[in-house]
């Protein structure tokens, strides 16, 4: 089978190069397939998503906050309770899929402008992985571009904006999402919460560490910067996210 197919791939690069055809320019390509938004999106399943691999960020709006939302979530903030010396339960003798090594949730950042939002679009650009939000409030208009760089484990958010605006964090629940969708099942497979997390929020800057019952825990810290030396004079926010899961 696998002969085959290298005879198939192979055949097919002799003709493309036998009939003179060209590859198409990608970044070109690629933009006429780019994720547009014409109006905002209002919740996680409706979003633009952007990541690397290890973290990453679902964008939204909220009306009821009236506030753009930046999910944030790592691929590895996991519970491991069949697992307390490991980052996972996964592949762990007796573990339960319900609730050994499910991912937690880590929470969002939520940008508020002064102003009500009345409108706004997202255009993502799928060949930079860069999204681009503008929001019309009734005070201003404000704009954001997000990505994440490869290969840090940061989100980044730089705005630019009219009106006053806030970044403020809120962690995720540290709950079995499983759990949460069948809440009947936590009495029957006395499942146990994780603490609440502790939250250290400053002006400019915030964090919060969630503890694990397993043992060890996952923090999440933001920033907001006026200047750094980036090509943008725009204000920009990071969001670090970090796992430790080693018992002490």
């Amino acid at each position: 089978m696998r002969s085959t197919i290298k005879i198939v791939i192979l055949l097919f690069f002799i003709c493309t190069s036998m009939s003179g055809a060209s590859f198409p320019d990608m970044e070109k390509y690629m933009r006429q397939h780019a994720l547009i938004w014409e109006q905002l999106p209002m919740q996680w399943n409706e979003g633009a998503f952007l990541g690397n691999g290890l973290v990453g960020m679902m964008v939204y709006a909220d009306s009821t906050l009236n506030a753009s939302v930046f999910h944030l979530g790592p691929h590895d903030a996991t519970d491991h309770r069949k697992a307390p010396y490991r980052k996972t339960s996964l592949a762990t003798e007796a573990a339960d899929k319900m609730l050994d090594f499910c991912r937690l949730d880590v929470g969002k950042m939520l940008l508020f402008p002064e102003g009500k939002i009345l409108s706004g679009t997202f255009y993502l650009d799928i060949y930079n992985a860069e999204l681009t939000g503008h929001l019309k409030t009734d005070k201003g208009d404000l704009t954001f571009h997000a990505y994440t760089p490869q290969p840090e484990e940061v989100n980044i958010v730089e705005v630019s904006s009219g009106v006053p605006y806030r970044w403020k964090g809120i962690p995720g629940n540290p709950c079995s999402p499983r759990i949460r969708v069948f809440p009947h099942l936590k009495e029957k497979l006395k499942y146990k919460d994780n603490p609440a997390p502790v939250v250290n929020q400053k002006d400019k800057e915030g964090s919060w560490v969630q503890s694990l019952l397993a043992g060890g825990d996952y923090a999440t810290y933001s920033v907001s910067y006026t200047h750094l030396t980036l090509p943008t004079s725009a204000p920009v926010a990071i969001f670090w996210g970090a796992v430790l899961t080693k018992n002490k």
